[in-house]
């Protein structure tokens, strides 16, 4: 049995935590609004400001009904990041009256800033909706790695079909594959910088020998004359 699929029966095997079963309510409230998820990849920096006119302009082209639009006011909205950029993808995402491809875009825009204010907003979409925009939004859970997302996951796990489990099973092994990869470079960075201090020991080495090197030669003459 992979370590994912025992991941998942675990989550199942939770007692009810933070989320009681009709209650999103709760688990919301139980978020930090400033900082509400927590893990290695959330991210809080502030990026460029976003000015008043294009903030009107990218939201006006966010609702546009042309998807050619909508997908480079998504682009443009990454390249901002947070917090302006982020604002307007998490509003995007969150609200049923925008077309359902745009808000897919959304969520997998805020899902590749490593948003750790989005996530809310992904558990309020992974509980409400079906198909894509929920497969997106627990994807995008998993992948925040936040522990405050794992009541949450419970639930889904619980009330979901197979399909629902499938894709909390395939976002915790992307994230568990992410955890590795970054294992492997902390771990590569370590092995390099036992490299550095090796070689810089060698060459402390040698100059020591030749050092010694030299005044051996220096008493040699000495002695000789």
């Amino acid at each position: 049995m992979s370590r994912v699929v025992c991941l998942l029966l675990l989550l199942l095997a939770l007692p009810g935590a933070a989320v009681a079963d009709d209650d999103l309510s709760t688990w919301l409230a139980s978020l930090d609004p400033e900082r509400p998820a927590s893990g290695p990849v959330a991210r809080y920096e502030g990026g460029e400001p976003l000015a008043d006119v294009h903030e009107e302009l990218l939201a006006s082209a966010l609702q546009s009904g042309d998807p050619r639009v909508s997908h480079v006011a998504v682009d443009e909205l990454i390249s901002y990041g947070p917090p302006a950029g982020e604002a307007l993808l998490l509003a995007a995402a969150a609200d049923s009256t925008v077309p359902e491809s745009v808000r897919l875009e959304a969520l997998r825009a805020l899902r590749s800033m490593n948003s750790g204010r989005a996530l809310p907003t992904l558990g309020r979409v992974a509980m409400s909706t079906e198909g894509v925009l929920q497969r997106e939004a627990i994807l995008g859970l998993c992948a925040l790695e936040a522990p405050e997302a794992g009541p949450l996951l419970r639930v889904l796990a619980e009330r979901g079909d197979r399909k629902t489990q499938h894709w909390i099973v395939k976002g915790l092994r992307q994230a568990g594959a992410r955890a590795a990869a970054r294992g492997a470079r902390r771990e590569n960075r370590e092995v390099r910088k036992d490299d550095r201090r090796e070689n810089r020991e060698e060459r402390r080495e040698d100059r020591e020998d030749r050092r010694e090197e030299r005044q051996e030669r220096k008493q040699l003459r000495q002695l000789s004359r």
